[in-house]
């Protein structure tokens, strides 16, 4: 049995420049999930029996690119959305706000309506599902912490495969049970 993982295209969606509030900073992350794609030459191969997507649009769309046969979407592989972090009016640096947020999701912080392990846990429940009742070859797009969740449990089942750290864009990982 082989599992695919490939993280969605990328996104043509620039950084906001100069201090920004958090309040733009959460615009622009709704404007990210709707953002038109940088669309490239994948050869995932044809192995591939069934293929599973986030239900965000930049995952669904580079599914729909890739693999040639119905995609099944679903919530379960969708990243994340913030939530705001402050509640004062504070600018800082895009990449700031950036990596604050990572953290804030990373460390289960307060602000954060969703937490790691209950994100995790959702992951890997699922996959679980999949792994008792799908007999083939298994393709997953979705974002890069879903990946990172799923290649650690990959590993961990016994599939031989990379375990996955800020994965790059549109890079399909394959895993294989021996």
């Amino acid at each position: 049995m082989k599992v695919g993982l490939i993280r969605h295209f990328p996104v043509e969606h620039e950084y906001l420049k100069g201090l920004v509030s958090q309040s733009q900073v959460l615009q622009w992350f709704n404007g990210y999930n709707s953002a038109p794609l940088q669309s490239r030459q994948v050869d995932v191969g044809s192995w591939w029996d069934i293929c599973y997507s986030s239900e965000l649009p930049r995952a669904r769309q580079t599914a729909e690119a890739i693999y040639h046969g119905p995609t099944i979407t679903t919530t379960l592989l969708n990243e994340p959305v913030p939530d705001p972090l402050f509640k004062y009016n504070v600018r800082l640096p895009f990449m700031l706000w950036a990596l604050l947020i990572r953290l804030a999701l990373v460390y289960n912080h307060p602000t954060q309506s969703h937490r790691k392990e209950v994100l995790e846990s959702r992951i890997r429940t699922w996959f679980i599902e999949r792994l008792e009742h799908q007999n083939g070859n298994i393709l997953i797009v979705s974002h890069a912490f879903t990946m990172e969740v799923l290649s650690r449990l990959l590993v961990k089942e016994g599939f031989t495969g990379k375990v996955l750290n800020r994965p790059p864009n549109g890079v399909l990982y394959t895993y294989e049970r021996p």
